[in-house]
């Protein structure tokens, strides 16, 4: 084992990685500014032609576990960071750059948690127009209203929404 070729291919593959990261996390706030001002040309191309490869994310979260094995740590997080322990350089090259993908990933977890709060609003806002286009209410029933704003029954009668 090679404490060197370690490093340098650790240092590489982790740098790639939070490249990686930060494009798929700079790609989901372009969805998520193009969400927030409502802006539909720019949300289609952005869903069209994504910027990021998640295969790419994949497979060097694979080149790092084999990374790990082939030096002789084990593949989960307690062998990670006993491999930056050993291979590191006396200024922590490697602690820094593991920091840093950390970093990245918190952002794009709240990147992800944005652009879903964002959706979720969005799907709201489209069953409640939905319920007030089709007159049904939460309980899937047509309301008809009479002059004095109560219910009305509506057996045998159509709704609106169907006529």
């Amino acid at each position: 084992m090679n404490a060197k070729a370690c490093r340098e291919d650790l240092s590489a593959l982790l740098a790639n990685h939070v490249a990686q990261i930060d494009v798929a996390t700079a790609y989901l706030r372009s969805v998520k500014q193009a969400i927030a001002d409502n802006n539909v040309e720019n949300l289609q191309q952005a869903l069209e032609h994504p910027d990021f490869d998640v295969d790419a994310i994949e497979r060097l979260e694979v080149e790092r576990h084999r990374l790990l094995e082939t030096h002789g740590f084990s593949a989960n997080f307690a062998g990670f960071e006993k491999c930056i322990a050993w291979c590191d350089d006396a200024d922590g090259g490697l602690a820094k750059l593991y920091q840093q993908l950390v970093q990245s990933l918190i952002a794009l977890q709240h990147s992800i948690q944005l652009n879903q709060l964002l959706v979720n609003r969005g799907r709201d806002r489209v069953r409640r127009s939905l319920s007030l286009l089709s007159g049904l209410g939460g309980a899937g029933q047509a309301r008809t209203y009479g002059s004095d704003g109560k219910p009305e029954p509506t057996a045998g009668r159509r709704d609106i929404a169907t006529a």
